[in-house]
C-alpha cells in the first residue's frame, strides 16, 4: 500500500523484493509467501546465506506455515 508520506510499498512487490530475513528458530526465510527455508549453519553462514539468496523465488505463492510471532522484529 503506498501513501503519500510514505513512497514505499509494504510489502513490496515480489518483481522488486530483495529481502531475506532470518526467523527467530535459525531459518531463512526467502519469501514470506513461500514454504522454502534454510536452516543457519554456523560453521558455514557465508555458503548458506549464497544458497538461500539463490534459491529465494521470482514471485512467491503461499505459504502454509508462516507463523508471523517467528519473523521477530
Amino acid at each position: 500500500m503506498k501513501s503519500d508520506n510514505h513512497p514505499y510499498d509494504r510489502p513490496l512487490p515480489c518483481s522488486t523484493c530483495n529481502r531475506i530475513r532470518l526467523m527467530t528458530d535459525g531459518h531463512i526465510r526467502t519469501c514470506l509467501h513461500s514454504n522454502d527455508d534454510h536452516f543457519i549453519v554456523f560453521n558455514d553462514i557465508v555458503g548458506i546465506l549464497k544458497k538461500a539468496i539463490l534459491a529465494k523465488p521470482e514471485r512467491g505463492t503461499f505459504s502454509t506455515d508462516a507463523n508471523v510471532n517467528l519473523i521477530g522484529g
